[in-house]
């Protein structure tokens, strides 16, 4: 039995407050290894757009130009569970940044539930870095 899994989520969120209605979407991928208890969540387009350009040959300079303009989210969240570390990493201004994080988010499951494709989700919330956070999830 593998303890390493993949999940997709489907993500959206306001950039600036004052625009409600400017949602910015795109797809993530959380990966999750039990065994080494450790985590990782980018955009899930960079994952596909590397591996195309990897097939195709591209070079180093071209990977790059094609992943930072083909996504709406460029960062990456790294949990290291053992290590009790969160790493952030952006670019910011075409510089790489990596931000060393100790503060969680602590998640509340809400006793709402709703059906997202086959599967009966619970509603789980937390407040973050001064943003509500909601999340589908399943058992």
């Amino acid at each position: 039995m593998s303890n390493r899994y993949r999940f997709h989520y489907k993500y959206s969120f306001i950039p600036d407050g004052n625009k409600k209605d400017s949602i910015v979407q795109d797809i993530m991928t959380l990966d999750v290894d039990l065994s080494k208890k450790e985590s990782n969540f980018y955009n899930d387009a960079k994952r596909y757009n590397y591996s195309i350009l990897s097939k195709n040959g591209a070079n180093a300079v071209q990977r790059l130009f094609f992943l930072q303009h083909n996504s709406n989210l460029t960062y990456n969240i790294s949990k290291d569970l053992l290590k009790d570390k969160m790493i952030y990493r952006t670019v910011y201004a075409g510089i790489r940044m990596k931000i060393t994080e100790k503060n969680r988010p602590i998640w509340i499951l809400a006793n709402e539930e709703k059906k997202i494709g086959d599967y009966l989700c619970q509603k789980a919330q937390t407040n973050y870095k001064g943003r509500s956070w909601i999340a589908w999830v399943t058992k």
